[in-house]
C-alpha cells in the first residue's frame, strides 16, 4: 500500500545548465558503451601461504571484472535520478518510480516475509552445523569444554561471552553450532529492526534483510563456532537499542557483550559515540550514554599501552603495507557483487540524504564510511591481521545503508551552517577510503602502481 503522510511532492526544481545535463549524460553513455573486454579480469589473489599475488604493471588495461557493471550501474541510477529529480522522465515512469519510493508495507505482511525467509532458510543450513567450518574446530572445542576450569584465561583474552555461549551451546543443545546458528538468525532480524527504525520503514528493512541474506560472506560463516556472530550481533544490538526510548540505556550493557565476545569491537566505538551525537533524544540522555562509551575507549587504548601492546603501532608506512591494506578489499569480497556494485550509489545516496537532513542521515553516512575506514586503519597502520570473517560488519553495514537509501525525509532538523560543515566533514573523512577501495577494484593495476609510489615517498619522509 502506499505510505501516506510522509512522502512529500515532488517540488519544482531550478532550471540548472542544460550543458552540464548534456556531458553527464555523455559520459553515462561513454561508461555504458566501453566494451567490457577493455577491463580485462580481476587478477588479484591470495594464494594458500597467505602470499597476495597483483597483476603486472606491464598491462595498461589489467582491471576488473566488476569494472564494466559498476560503471553501468551507477551511470544509470545517476541518469534516471536527474531525469527523475528535474521531472522530465515521462509522466508514467516518474509516476511508477514515485509509487516505488513510496510505497509501504503493513507490518504483519513484513512479519510473514521474514519468517518464512528464515524458516527457508533455516531449514537450509541446519542440516549440518559443520559442513561450512573452516576454523581449528577441535581448537575452539577443546576451549569450550575447559571454560569453566580456565575462565580466568578467558577473560584476560576478552572472549568470556563468546565461549560462554558455545559451553552453554555444547552443553545445553548437545551442538556446539547450535547457538552460532541462532546469533547469525538473531544478525538478520536485529538488521531489519534497526534499519526499518533508522528509515522510519519497513521496506527499508526489509531490503537490508534480503541484503544480508543473500551475501555470500555472510553465508560461508553463518554456522561456524569458530567465527560466530555473536560479537556482530551484540554489537548491532547496542545501536538499534539506541533508536528506542525505553532501551536506550541498555546499549552499553550490549555492546560490553560484543566486546568480551570479540574485542575488534573496540575500533567501532568511534562510531557509535557519533550515532548518540546525532540522534534524536534529550541532550542529558546523549550525555549519559557517552559517559560509559567514552570510558570504554579510554580504558581500552590505555590498557593497550600499559599492558605492554604498544607495538601493534607501525608508523613506519612502506610499500607493501599500504598495497596490502587496500587490496584487502577485492580479495576478502571477491564475491560480494552487490556490495560493490551498490558501494558507489549508497554512498552517494547516503551523504544527499544526510544533507537533506533525513533523520540519521549523517549518522549512516558516518557508520558506513567509518566501518570502511577502520579496515584500513587495522590493515595499515596495526599488526592486526586481516581475515575473511572480520569483514562481516561492513557487508552488515552496507546492507543497511542500502536500506536506508529508502528513507522518508523528515525536515525537523533545523539549517545551519554547522550541520552542514559537520556533514562536509563527515564526507571528507569516509570518502577516500570508500573511493580508494572503488578504484582498487576497478583498476587494480594502476592503483598498485600509484600506491606502491606514495608508499615510497612517505617511507622517504619518514626516515
Amino acid at each position: 500500500m502506499a505510505h501516506r503522510g510522509r512522502c512529500p511532492p515532488l517540488k519544482k526544481r531550478r532550471n540548472a545548465t542544460i550543458l552540464l545535463y548534456l556531458a553527464a549524460g555523455a559520459l553515462a553513455a561513454a561508461f555504458i558503451l566501453v566494451p567490457p573486454t577493455a577491463y580485462g579480469q580481476l587478477q588479484v589473489r591470495k594464494d594458500p601461504a597467505g602470499t597476495v599475488h597483483l597483476p603486472g604493471l606491464s598491462d595498461p588495461f589489467a582491471g576488473s571484472k566488476l569494472a564494466y557493471p559498476i560503471f553501468a550501474v551507477s551511470a544509470t541510477i545517476l541518469a534516471v535520478g536527474i531525469l527523475y529529480w528535474k521531472k522530465w522522465l515521462p509522466a508514467a515512469l516518474s509516476d511508477v518510480i514515485r509509487r516505488i519510493l513510496c510505497y509501504e508495507v503493513s507490518r504483519r505482511l513484513a512479519s510473514a516475509i521474514i519468517a518464512a525467509a528464515l524458516a527457508v532458510y533455516s531449514g537450509y543450513v541446519a542440516s549440518d552445523f559443520y559442513g561450512k567450518e573452516e576454523g581449528d574446530l577441535e581448537n575452539v572445542i577443546s576451549n569450550t569444554e575447559g571454560f569453566v576450569e580456565g575462565l580466568s584465561g578467558h577473560v584476560a583474552s576478552l572472549r568470556v561471552v563468546k565461549y560462554f555461549l558455545l559451553y552453554l551451546s555444547l552443553y545445553g543443545f548437545g551442538n556446539i553450532g547450535v547457538i552460532p546458528f541462532l546469533s547469525g538468525v538473531a544478525l538478520l532480524v536485529l538488521i531489519y529492526l534497526f534499519t526499518a527504525s533508522v528509515a522510519k520503514r519497513r521496506l527499508a528493512g526489509l531490503v537490508a534483510f534480503f541484503a544480508l541474506l543473500q551475501s555470500p560472506l555472510y553465508l560461508r560463516f553463518d554456522t561456524s563456532p569458530t567465527y560466530d556472530y555473536a560479537w556482530i550481533t551484540f554489537y548491532l544490538l547496542s545501536l538499534y537499542l539506541l533508536t528506542t526510548k525505553r532501551g536506550r540505556y541498555f546499549s552499553p550493557v550490549a555492546f560490553v557483550l560484543s566486546l568480551f565476545s570479540k574485542p575488534l569491537t573496540a575500533a567501532y566505538i568511534p562510531m557509535v559515540l557519533f550515532f548518540i551525537w546525532r540522534a534524536e533524544m534529550p541532550h542529558r540522555d546523549k550525555l549519559a550514554l557517552a559517559v560509559p562509551y567514552g570510558l570504554m575507549l579510554f580504558a581500552l587504548s590505555a590498557a593497550a599501552v600499559f599492558a605492554g601492546r604498544e607495538e601493534i603501532v607501525l608508523l613506519s608506512p612502506n610499500a607493501g603495507l599500504l598495497t596490502g591494506m587496500i587490496s584487502t578489499l577485492p580479495i576478502y569480497l571477491g564475491a560480494e557483487y552487490l556490495f560493490w556494485l551498490s558501494l558507489l550509489p549508497v554512498y552517494c545516496g547516503l551523504f544527499l540524504l544526510g544533507l537533506k537532513r533525513t533523520t540519521y542521515g549523517q549518522s549512516m553516512l558516518f557508520l558506513f564510511g567509518g566501518t570502511l575506514a577502520s579496515y584500513y586503519i587495522l590493515e595499515g597502520f596495526t599488526n592486526i591481521s586481516s581475515q575473511p570473517y572480520r569483514f562481516v560488519p561492513l557487508v552488515v553495514v552496507a546492507a543497511i545503508g542500502l536500506g536506508a537509501l529508502l528513507s522518508h525525509r523528515f525536515e525537523n532538523i533545523p539549517k545551519s551552517v554547522f550541520y552542514r560543515s559537520v556533514h562536509v566533514a563527515v564526507a571528507a573523512l569516509t570518502a577516500p577510503p570508500a573511493f580508494l577501495a572503488l578504484a582498487y577494484v576497478i583498476f587494480p593495476t594502476q592503483m598498485t602502481a600509484v600506491i606502491n609510489q606514495l608508499a615510497r615517498a612517505a617511507g622517504s619522509l619518514v626516515r
